[in-house]
């Protein structure tokens, strides 16, 4: 089974010592945005659409797709993002097995 928005919004609001207002907010600090981007990814990996991303984060679809395609780059170049997901992608996949 496939994680919710609300349990990636968890998770990664955990990993990162945030709020999940934070995650929703307006804020554009790289210490919410990066979080904010990596949830997009982890919600679009499990298989949400552009759409209800924008709609559950508060942005539009352009956004998310942007986010989106510059945190998947990032993963080839950031060592530290990489790890960062992989990991959350574990705890993920452990709490819905």
């Amino acid at each position: 089974m496939k994680p919710t928005i609300a349990e990636i919004t968890n998770a990664v609001c955990s990993a990162f010592k945030l709020e999940d207002w934070m995650l929703k907010g307006r804020e554009s600090h790289r210490h919410i945005s990066r979080p904010r981007a990596i949830a997009f990814l982890l919600a679009a990996d499990a298989g949400a659409t552009h759409g209800t991303i924008a709609r559950q984060f508060k942005r539009d679809r352009s956004t998310v797709s942007a986010a989106i395609a510059s945190t998947r780059a990032s993963i080839a170049t950031d060592f530290n993002t990489a790890v960062k997901i992989e990991a959350l992608r574990f705890i993920l996949g452990r709490k819905t097995a």
